[in-house]
């Protein structure tokens, strides 16, 4: 704990309340308001799909029965560019959306010899990457009812790749899912794909695309906070297509702002609301991941029985340089 607050001091003073309050990492106190704040994922151990999302219900229902603060990462979405997608979609910048894409890929020979976790069970690159994306996605968009996937993992062996690990050359053993092909069927009425590649051979490509009736928007890698939010305005000049404009970063949290989360939860607790990074979020993303991997096997749409609020958007306007997180 020590060393994590080390880090937060170096961080924005927006994130000081955090080590203000004396708030415990574990669940297991008697306090009548404690605090928790880390991935579901990495909470339980898993066998299987279904034990992962019982056991999120179970961390969801015990939080609720003992009055505690349960958050979840990723917390990225609080980062600008997706605050900045947020606000452009609320104020009605590309009109009613029709439809959304994730497109991304990672190399996962690369990856596995250098984080052996990635060969442990919830390793595959939906749960330790797609997360990310469908979390930025429900945290703009909203819930999703339904979805349906093809999940692969055509090479269960694959060779450690990194000269500095003493398995160089060595076989890998990869249960996970490497590749996965899905459609998401939104609460509000339209549709989004999800496509995840793991089998690349380059550095990860992110793409998030959000169309609409009045425009188009182009959203960076949800892995990180910042990046540029690209404007695509409606045009009918098919020859002179409109150039896309980069939207202003008018938020805060461009930069690596890890521990963003836990501090954004230390105002949510001491101003008595919801935390933005909480738990019906987190373990909505983890139904719709449960989802996609179910419809492989049953070939067809897997209902998606949790909803959740879209968090409330940050504030834009910063207080002598310093972003609010209230």
């Amino acid at each position: 704990i020590q060393n994590e607050q080390g880090k937060l001091r170096e961080q924005k003073a927006a994130l000081t309340p955090w080590l203000e309050l004396d708030i415990p990492l574990e669940t297991t106190g008697t306090r009548e308001v404690s605090a928790t704040f880390g991935a579901v994922m990495s909470t339980v151990a898993l066998d299987t799909v279904k034990q992962a999302l019982e056991e999120a219900a179970e961390l969801v229902r015990l939080s609720e029965e003992k009055g505690l603060y349960l958050g979840s990462a990723p917390d990225t979405f609080l980062g600008s560019s997706f605050q900045t997608a947020r606000k452009a979609i609320d104020d009605g910048l590309i009109g009613e959306i029709t439809s959304c894409t994730v497109a991304a890929n990672r190399d996962l020979n690369f990856l596995c010899s250098i984080s052996s976790f990635l060969l442990m069970p919830g390793g595959g690159i939906c749960y330790d990457y797609g997360v990310y994306y469908l979390t930025a996605l429900v945290s703009i968009l909203g819930s999703v009812r339904r979805a349906c996937g093809i999940v692969r993992n055509p090479y269960p062996l694959r060779t450690n790749c990194n000269p500095s690990s003493p398995d160089f050359g060595k076989e890998m053993i990869h249960k996970n899912e490497s590749q996965v092909s899905a459609v998401l069927d939104f609460a509000d009425g339209f549709t989004g794909t999800f496509q995840l590649n793991g089998d690349s051979i380059i550095f990860d490509q992110a793409g998030i695309t959000i169309y609409g009736t009045r425009g188009i928007l182009r959203l960076p890698d949800p892995n990180q906070f910042g990046g540029e939010v690209l404007y695509l305005p409606a045009s009918f000049d098919f020859a002179n297509p409109p150039k896309p404009q980069s939207l202003p970063d008018i938020f805060g949290f461009s930069d690596n702002s890890r521990g963003i989360g836990p501090a954004e939860m230390a105002h949510a607790i001491r101003a008595g609301r919801p935390c933005r990074a909480g738990k019906e979020m987190a373990y909505h993303v983890l139904e719709i991941i449960t989802a996609i991997m179910k419809s492989s096997e049953t070939g067809s749409f897997c209902e998606i029985h949790s909803s959740c609020e879209r968090p409330r958007p940050l504030k834009p306007e910063a207080l002598n340089g310093v972003f609010s997180l209230d």
